[in-house]
């Protein structure tokens, strides 16, 4: 509630086409991060059915890295990062996630989140990168010094992580205006963060039946009009994919009802 607040103030005092386009980019971020959820998740799902993987804990590397301990293990935020920045930046990210890992000896059992969990996890990361593309276009802070950037960016990584494939779309927003900025952040959000450090319950926001019929509506807007403009093409038959699959999600939890889990589902529609 407290974060909505503060993001209808904020685009009250925006102009209408910052405003616009800061929610554009946030639910674009959002549309493409539900096709690899659910990727990770189908997945998650038939490794569960082979008899040798069953007592490995697969949810560090199929999940979307929110509330694990070393959240750049994540297969589907290695998936993005390979979109933005190829497969170098991702395959280094994935080996130092599994070194600092092996080095701590420490995982915390959890529950695998929901697709609401994770998308509602997504969000304030979403945000912000539509900020920094649209709300502080006018700000010149590709002329900040490189090494300033760099270490801001490690900053804003190591205080402020959000799950892993929130790093991969937070840096992928300052990836034009600061490039710098987004290596410091993928130097340490994941890898040698807050989170990673302090042991903190995750909150699970559990189903609800209008938020995954939101999603649904929504997917299937984006669907019928060849992404619009929102998604790049090639994301329409993944993403009619998860429509059907956020249908059957919304009757298994119809009566179900949870109303933080709706935040993000809004967003995208």
């Amino acid at each position: 509630m407290v974060l909505t607040c503060c993001v209808l103030f904020v685009l009250a005092v925006l102009p209408a086409q910052a405003g616009r386009g800061v929610l554009a980019t946030a639910a674009a971020s959002l549309f493409e991060a539900t096709a690899l959820i659910l990727a990770g998740t189908l997945l998650q799902a038939l490794l569960a059915r082979v008899p040798r993987l069953r007592g490995v804990r697969m949810l560090p590397f199929l999940g979307c890295g929110c509330g694990t301990d070393t959240s750049a293990r994540s297969l589907p935020a290695a998936a993005a990062t390979v979109i933005t920045f190829g497969p170098g930046v991702a395959l280094a990210r994935l080996a130092a996630a599994l070194l600092v890992s092996r080095l701590r000896h420490r995982d915390r059992h959890e529950a695998p989140p929901s697709l609401l969990d994770q998308l509602r996890s997504l969000v304030p990361a979403v945000l912000l990168g539509g900020f920094i593309l649209h709300a502080f276009g006018e700000l010149r802070i590709e002329s900040i010094r490189p090494v300033l950037q760099w270490l801001a960016g490690a900053l804003l990584g190591f205080t402020a992580a959000p799950c892993a494939l929130g790093v991969v779309a937070l840096a992928a927003s300052l990836h034009t205006r600061a490039p710098f900025a987004a290596i410091g952040l993928l130097c340490t959000a994941g890898l040698a963060d807050v989170r990673t450090f302090v042991r903190a319950q995750h909150v699970h926001a559990g189903h609800d039946g209008l938020a995954y019929a939101t999603i649904c509506a929504a997917l299937i807007v984006v669907v019928v009009r060849g992404g619009d403009a929102l998604v790049h093409p090639r994301f329409v038959v993944p993403l009619a994919c998860c429509a059907i699959v956020s249908a059957v999600l919304a009757l298994t939890h119809r009566r179900a009802s949870s109303a933080r889990a709706r935040i993000a589902p809004a967003l995208m529609l």
